[in-house]
């Protein structure tokens, strides 16, 4: 599971990126593994989720029931039967390997029912490190949704220097060393859950270049501040621009608007 992942953004479905790349690379996201995984896998090609948020998604995959907008964001219910409690009741090994906030976070429990279960720390809000700082200043203050949030974020990736030590690298790594050590077993349930790429959208160097604008030299906004822009000036907000991120799923990310912008104060 990617939390907030489209469908055009995995090459596997031969869909063309909704957007231009700035590099002129191709015109399809490149996603070599995935499409592996992919062609060896069954390919779901009208599937649609029942529940939009984070952990009502996670309470339909757990339960099999529909719980958004009937039931709020959540922890598991002491009532409610989880795919884990089941395959457990029948003898079968299960395991949860996550990044995700709010599954395993005090009183959620969606690791209940699992054989074994491994949070991969670091990730969005997750009260881990207390290294401190200075920390890299990208942005200023304002234009972020949550200041706080990024600075806790900033502490728990303070110290990696290498791709496997991004948050998806370190989960996806970490599925592969249980693989390794399970991989006898004649029958198991794995289930790895990223946050990826959800915000922050902090991706490594190597596919930002592979994405972005090489002449971009403006605040790198991992957490954007959504709304108006009312902070921007009337020169940057006559020419929009999104943010870029290697599978970035959150908003429009087709060509902005032909409609023109109005000037400050200007009335239809």
């Amino acid at each position: 599971m990617n939390d907030t992942f489209r469908r055009d953004h995995v090459n596997a479905y031969g869909l063309p990126a909704p957007w231009q790349n700035p590099v002129g690379g191709p015109e399809f996201i490149h996603t070599p593994a995935l499409d592996q995984l992919a062609s060896e896998s069954l390919l779901f090609d009208s599937f649609y989720a029942g529940s939009y948020p984070t952990i009502p998604t996670r309470y339909d995959l757990w339960t099999g029931r529909f719980g958004f907008p009937h039931r709020p964001w959540a922890p598991l219910g002491p009532d409610d039967n989880s795919l884990a409690e089941i395959l457990t009741e029948h003898g079968q090994t299960s395991m949860l390997i996550h990044d995700t906030p709010g599954m395993t976070n005090p009183g959620y429990n969606y690791q209940r029912g699992f054989t074994g279960w491994e949070r991969v720390r670091g990730q969005h809000q997750d009260a881990w490190r207390t290294d401190p700082g200075p920390y890299w200043e990208f942005a200023a203050p304002h234009k972020l949704k949550s200041f706080d949030t990024i600075q806790l974020y900033l502490r728990n990736i303070k110290h990696r220097q290498f791709e496997d030590e991004w948050m998806a690298g370190k989960t996806v790594k970490t599925a592969m060393e249980w693989l390794d050590h399970n991989h006898t077993r004649e029958d198991f349930y794995l289930y790895v859950d990223m946050w990826d790429p959800h915000e922050p959208f902090d991706a490594p160097k190597s596919d930002m270049a592979r994405y972005a604008d090489p002449n971009f030299n403006r605040d790198w906004i991992i957490y954007p501040a959504y709304g108006r822009g009312l902070h921007v000036g009337w020169g940057a907000r006559s020419r929009p621009r999104r943010l870029r991120r290697p599978l970035h799923l959150l908003g429009p990310l087709g060509r902005p608007s032909p409609r023109k912008a109005r000037r400050p104060g200007h009335r239809r």
